[in-house]
């Protein structure tokens, strides 16, 4: 039997600057994490392909969030972590249940203010040390 798709609405996200984060984003409202692998370049001469090895991994956590810095709590947070270079720990999920856990800091920071549309945040938050999925 094939699975069922997971509607996104349930998930949520919670930053802190102290493990096990339970503050969540107020105004969150899209989230990415993509997980990259460096690939090292093998290849040798004479070869008419090339050939790579897996090299060392990491992840960047991107979300959108509607802009308000003062009644989002975590906004804040993440205002003052990236003025400071403050390591954060984040809860991402995509789904309500499960989750992905582990440290940050914020690469980018980015308000968007249309005048025709609501003013939103758009962040990155480079992914440091080892992460989990539970």
């Amino acid at each position: 039997m094939p699975s069922a798709p997971t509607a996104g609405f349930p998930g949520f996200l919670k930053i802190a600057t102290t493990p096990t984060p339970t503050t969540a984003v107020t105004q969150y409202k899209d989230g990415d994490i993509p997980f990259n692998s460096d690939m090292y370049d093998v290849s040798i001469m004479g070869a008419r392909y090339k050939a790579y090895i897996p090299g060392l991994i990491d992840a960047m956590l991107n979300f959108k969030a509607n802009w308000d810095q003062t009644n989002d709590a975590v906004q804040g947070v993440l205002w003052s972590a990236y003025l400071a270079g403050t390591l954060l720990y984040f809860s991402f999920s995509p789904n309500g249940t499960n989750h992905y856990d582990g440290t940050a800091y914020v690469k980018t920071l980015k308000v968007h203010d249309p005048v025709n549309n609501v003013a939103e945040s758009d962040f990155s938050l480079q992914v440091t040390g080892s992460y989990s999925y539970t």
